[in-house]
């Protein structure tokens, strides 16, 4: 039998080896994720949000003038000194007394002082005692709570904390922890979910934290501090929804906003009510702020916000038959604070931008203004590359379109994508204007080292001239980590004549990094599309799609867009979108006639087969032919065609 024991051991052995090892723990793909960080981040957060919720664990109620729907009734025994204005408080005054009114609270008793006593005279009140009797001011039609009923109220309040047990303030507090703490979480699913970028991003993590609890605390100094209309809340609701639009898009804003109006609710003891007007607040102002062209976007949203909130504080009014004075005070607290959240998010947008390391709309048109210092010294110093940019720029910005992206984003970001060129302009065939090339006189290796270095002089230059954050990666990432071609191949012929070692492609490719979001990867697929286009002798409509299609495979089979989450559908309708763009640049023209009288020019004498002598390209095609390399080379037809 021990052969077929050894076969059952050495079978053994090598089902074990076709086991694959087994992959990181949940706890290595926290720390590799930067999940310890973010989970500090919600653990601070968490404790901060609940020691405003919890202090006090049972603030008082009552605000002078809040309208009172039913009578009000001491819950403990207390006493009130009869001094100064006090002294009539516990009674309702003549004028306010029904005629009819039953009494069905036990009577009071005052200690009255003899004649000549200084000593202090006590009311004590039982409990049941109707403290504000709602009958009494049924027919006035908004009176709501005096300043001497709220003292009363606030007296009785005290007396009621005083004698409750540690037991009972511990339970009351430990379950709003669990309440708070089933919000926090919820939160923090959605962003592990649907937002793993920020996870990883902990400075955005911590931009969301501390923008939530500024805004709680703001929320917690006019309600609980100053005594303001509680639906002032609004503000600090549609502040944070309105920042969260403009630093990140509607889904994130639609769930911050949503998350802090039940916090604010929370904070405030309110409703159902209270907690519908606070996301009537934040819906319109989310759907409506997509974009920010003008100067007035912001104040046009927060009046829209205004109207639905007030709408929702009447019709809440109205359902629960509260007088007209009452739902119209809040109606207005709510409305003007709406607005007002749209003025105090314009005065600090530029502050927005630069904490969260965005650019609106608003900004962006900004820069694409001809008059800018680093576009005036493009346009100066590079003339071709500036003109380059501007058509790569409203192709980007319709191939954006196509798919979804931001589109304005694109076309800015084409703009500044070859701004490093501005220092050695004369290296780059589209600013030689004719001339011999520079390049002819150098090495392969020293002429790459020009070709790429204008990627990071560009990075320099954004950063001296204050450019937007979120219009670096355009520079640093347009070439991705794609081969020099032409200078690889001309290295590679050189090698191959001096016997030497054959170059590797990492040599002579650039640094990186690749494009992660969708605009700089359509920068990416027009700038080589275009360039490959121009290099052409006779762009025809077939032609000019069978080379866009090339150029956008050549980047796929690279691996240029694996860090961006553009889906092949997408890519498709890019394509689709560079090709017509293209097409209508490099269109057919009509021959214009020699005039009768005149001699034709040497571009209008007829040429070979017949043809007109006019070429489109005929700058373009002479700078190939003095090995004038553009920055991506043109690929592959153009690199053989310089060769040669």
């Amino acid at each position: 039998m021990w052969p077929f024991k050894k076969k059952v051991k050495q079978r053994r052995l090598e089902v074990r080896r076709s086991i694959p090892a087994a992959g990181p723990t949940r706890w290595q793909r926290l720390r590799a994720g930067g999940g310890l960080v973010s989970m500090l981040l919600a653990a601070v957060f968490y404790v901060v949000a609940l020691l405003l919720d919890i202090c006090p664990i049972d603030p008082l109620p009552y605000r002078a003038g809040q309208y009172v729907p039913a009578d009000l009734s001491s819950r403990v025994a207390f006493q009130v000194r009869l001094s100064g204005r006090l002294e009539a408080s516990p009674e309702v005054p003549a004028d306010r007394r029904p005629s009819t009114a039953p009494s069905t609270a036990p009577a009071t008793k005052s200690a009255e002082p003899r004649q000549g006593s200084r000593q202090p005279a006590y009311r004590q009140y039982e409990p049941g005692h109707v403290l504000v009797n709602r009958a009494a001011r049924a027919g006035l039609q908004g009176a709501g709570l005096t300043g001497e009923e709220l003292k009363l109220l606030a007296l009785e309040h005290k007396e009621w904390l005083a004698q409750r047990s540690a037991g009972a303030i511990w339970a009351r507090a430990c379950g709003r922890a669990v309440i708070v703490l089933l919000v926090v979480v919820l939160l923090c699913l959605y962003m592990v979910r649907y937002e793993g970028a920020m996870v990883r991003d902990h400075w955005r993590g911590l931009a969301i934290v501390v923008t939530m609890l500024l805004m709680l605390g703001v929320n917690k100094t006019m309600v609980s501090v100053l005594g303001w209309n509680p639906h002032v809340a609004v503000l600090v609701v549609v502040m944070a929804s309105f920042v969260m639009a403009i630093a990140y898009d509607q889904r994130v804003a639609m769930t911050v906003g949503s998350i802090l109006a039940v916090l604010v609710t929370l904070q405030l003891r309110g409703d159902l009510g209270m907690l519908i007007v606070l996301l009537a607040g934040v819906m319109p102002g989310v759907f409506l702020l997509h974009e920010i062209r003008t100067r007035s976007k912001l104040i046009e949203v927060s009046g829209i916000c205004a109207g639905v909130v007030f709408a929702a504080v009447w019709a809440l009014a109205w359902s629960a038959r509260v007088p007209w004075r009452f739902a119209l005070v809040s109606g207005l607290w709510s409305a003007g604070f709406a607005v007002l959240a749209g003025f105090l998010v314009q005065g600090v947008l530029p502050l927005i931008e630069r904490a969260f390391g965005v650019a609106t709309s608003m900004t962006l048109l900004e820069w694409c203004d001809a008059s800018k210092p680093l576009l005036k010294r493009l346009a100066i110093g590079a003339p071709g590359t500036y003109n380059h940019s501007l058509q790569l720029g409203a192709m980007c910005e319709l191939a954006a379109e196509a798919v979804g992206a931001r589109g304005l984003l694109a076309r800015v970001g084409a703009y500044y994508h070859d701004v490093g060129k501005a220092n050695k302009p004369e290296y780059f065939v589209e600013n030689q204007g004719g001339m011999p090339s520079k390049h002819e006189k150098l090495s392969p290796a020293m002429s790459l080292l020009i070709i790429v270095g204008h990627v990071k002089d560009g990075i320099e230059m954004a950063r001296e001239y204050n450019l937007p954050r979120v219009l670096h990666e355009f520079i640093a990432t347009h070439h991705g980590t794609t081969l020099v071609h032409h200078f690889f191949e001309a290295a590679a012929r050189q090698r191959k004549t001096d016997n030497g070692r054959a170059p590797d492609e990492v040599e002579f490719r650039y640094p990186g990094p690749k494009p992660a979001g969708r605009e700089a990867a359509i920068l990416m697929l027009a700038d080589a599309a275009e360039s490959s286009v121009r290099s052409m002798e006779d762009p025809t409509p077939p032609r000019i799609e069978n080379q866009v299609h090339a150029m956008v495979s050549r980047r796929l089979m690279d691996e240029q867009l694996d860090e961006c989450d553009l889906t092949l559908r997408e890519v498709h309708k890019i394509e689709a979108s560079l090709t017509k763009s293209l097409c209508s640049i490099y269109h057919a023209r009509i021959a214009y006639p020699t005039p009768a009288g005149q001699e034709p020019s040497a571009a209008e004498l007829p040429g070979e087969n017949g043809k007109n002598r006019q070429e489109p390209k005929t700058e373009s095609n002479r700078a190939e032919k003095q090995d004038g390399p553009r920055e991506n080379e043109r690929e592959n037809q153009a690199d053989r065609r310089s060769a040669s």
